[in-house]
């Protein structure tokens, strides 16, 4: 799950034009977490695979080093060792 500040760094713009390409031409769907005790907004978080999508429709082509970012900051982890 991503949040939209974790998308923008991992694409390197600012988090209004992520705002835009995630709310344009619909919204993207996305869960709300609990709130914590003493209160605070809650972040959308949206999945992996429709931020991909969006963001290839919008921005046109992404780059193998930005996917693999948006992975690993949506907490998925390199399957090392694998093929053993």
């Amino acid at each position: 799950m991503l949040t939209s500040s974790a998308i923008a760094e991992a694409m390197g713009m600012g988090r209004g034009r992520i705002y835009r390409a995630l709310s344009r031409p619909h919204p993207l769907p996305y869960i709300k977490k609990k709130s914590p005790p003493k209160g605070g907004g809650q972040t959308k978080f949206y999945t992996i695979g429709n931020v991909i999508a969006r963001m290839r429709a919008h921005f046109g082509s992404l780059d193998s080093i930005t996917v693999a970012k948006l992975y690993e900051l949506g907490g998925c982890r390199k399957n090392k060792g694998a093929h053993q």
